[in-house]
């Protein structure tokens, strides 16, 4: 981690935001697939790797430890949801 990085610790966050790379009806791709294109997606736009995720939220059938135990993360913080809307 960068002392620039070391220094903004525990007072900002840097959030990526993105979508899987296709969408529709996709039965080639499970949920966890999808999620993980969508990870990786918001990662990039965010600048980061995914040793530098310390939460992870998901929504959807599956929880966000689950989604993170998928994508090999190991976070300190994890939230989800199963409610849409």
């Amino acid at each position: 981690m960068s002392a620039e990085r070391r220094r903004m610790r525990g007072r900002v966050a840097i959030v990526g935001a993105a979508e899987a790379d296709e969408h529709g009806k996709l039965p080639h791709k499970s949920a966890f697939q999808l999620h993980a294109e969508a990870a990786r997606n918001a990662l990039a736009d965010a600048g980061l790797g995914k040793d530098d995720v310390d939460a992870v939220f998901s929504a959807g059938l599956w929880m966000g430890s689950e989604t993170a135990e998928y994508l090999g993360i190991r976070p300190r913080y994890v939230d989800g949801t199963q409610i849409g809307g």
